[in-house]
């Protein structure tokens, strides 16, 4: 009986040592929060933009592809790196690359180009949909963003 109680601490301890003195190179990198790795695969192109007011009745304003859009946000594009630079189309279809992003806590995110600066709320980010509402006045603007194609 002494004999296996020997053994099996014997193997005990030796399994404590291989696992606290064993490194893999894997363990040395950070890994990236999935957020990052998700808004980072890809190119994002708008795909509706709706807007909510004081009355809470959503009014869609622009909807990819559809021909009585109130507002023309085809040409847009935005590129998040994982630096945290965007590079990005605007409305105008002027490229530019001075945009940053900042994941927060709460879902949300910090938005900046040519030094303007914005906290965007309700940020989803999924492996093909993105989005976030920027709140304004007595509503807010629903941004949905997929995939450039």
């Amino acid at each position: 009986m002494k004999k296996m109680i020997r053994l099996a601490s014997a193997l005990l301890m030796t399994v404590v040592l291989f696992s606290t003195t064993s490194c893999d190179k894997e363990d040395d990198i950070k890994q990236e929060p999935l957020a990052v790795q998700l808004l980072t695969a890809k190119a994002w192109q708008i795909e509706e933009v709706v807007s909510v007011e004081g009355d809470n009745t959503p009014h869609v304003t622009y909807k990819r592809g559809a021909t009585d859009n109130e507002d023309d946000f085809s040409l847009v594009r935005q590129n998040f790196k994982k630096d945290g630079s965007i590079t990005y189309i605007d409305q105008e279809g002027d490229s530019g690359s001075n945009g940053r992003y900042q994941l927060m806590a709460n879902n949300m995110m910090r938005l900046s180009v040519d030094g303007l600066s914005t906290i965007v709320e309700n940020v989803i980010i999924r492996e093909n949909s993105f989005s976030y509402r920027l709140v304004h006045g007595e509503g807010y603007t629903q941004f949905t963003f997929s995939p450039v194609q």
